[in-house]
């Protein structure tokens, strides 16, 4: 959906090939997180070894509760965010 809102904006074909691979940085991303808990490295680990100093990461994880518990939210360029809950790793 934002992409739409961009290329609608920018009005060019170049933007089109240049956003799919930053869908699918972030795509890779979380499933590297995923991967990485599946081994059994806690969040701090994962922060401080993946997200931390990663080029998508907009700045550092807030806490935040929807109706399954308390999660963490790390802020995203894309403008959205990578949630970190008890069954794991997703983009919202």
């Amino acid at each position: 959906m934002q992409a739409v809102a961009i290329i609608g904006w920018l009005g060019n074909q170049q933007l089109i090939e240049e956003v799919a691979p930053m869908a699918n940085i972030v795509s890779k991303l979380v499933k590297e997180c995923n991967s990485t808990r599946s081994k059994g490295a806690d969040f701090p680990t994962i922060w401080q070894t993946m997200l931390k100093g990663h080029a998508y990461v907009a700045g550092p994880p807030m806490q935040d509760r929807n109706q399954e518990g308390p999660i963490l939210k790390v802020p995203l360029i894309t403008g959205r965010y990578l949630i970190f809950d008890a069954s794991g790793f997703r983009l919202d």
